[in-house]
């Protein structure tokens, strides 16, 4: 479970996870949401508002097995009872690592919506010898 907690701050430095109730229910008022997730111990009335932006803006919502004041210190903060995750791929994972089979299916079309819109658009791809954009 440490393992879960290192990859939450991972998505924090990485910029892809945006911490606090208001702070991620704006990011699902904009469509940038792709999981909220909430702690164990989140009081009931902020459980209330997660479970109705989820409804709202069709966000999966999650269930951390951790306490706000492991998920705060795994990110920085000193207690975090709420935060969403901005990128399909970290989302995706932290659902598989969370055994969350729910939101799975629809998360994985996205981001194959996603990587054909980036083709679509002509973003570099990798060099298959280097690894490297060219």
């Amino acid at each position: 479970m440490d393992n879960l907690l290192t990859f939450l701050g991972l998505m924090r430095r990485a910029g892809k996870l945006t911490a606090g109730a208001e702070a991620s229910f704006d990011e699902c008022r904009a469509g940038r949401a792709r999981v909220i997730a909430l702690a164990a111990d989140a009081a009931s009335n902020t459980g209330a508002q997660a479970a109705f932006a989820a409804q709202e803006y069709q966000v999966p919502l999650v269930r951390l097995p951790f306490e706000k004041a492991d998920v705060g210190q795994a990110l920085g903060l000193r207690d975090c009872a709420v935060f969403t995750v901005c990128d399909t791929g970290f989302a995706i994972a932290l659902c598989r690592r969370l055994g969350q089979t729910g939101p799975l299916e629809a998360l994985e079309r996205r981001l194959r919506r996603e990587q054909k819109k980036g083709r679509a658009r002509g973003h570099a791809q990798p060099s298959a010898r280097r690894g490297s954009h060219r």
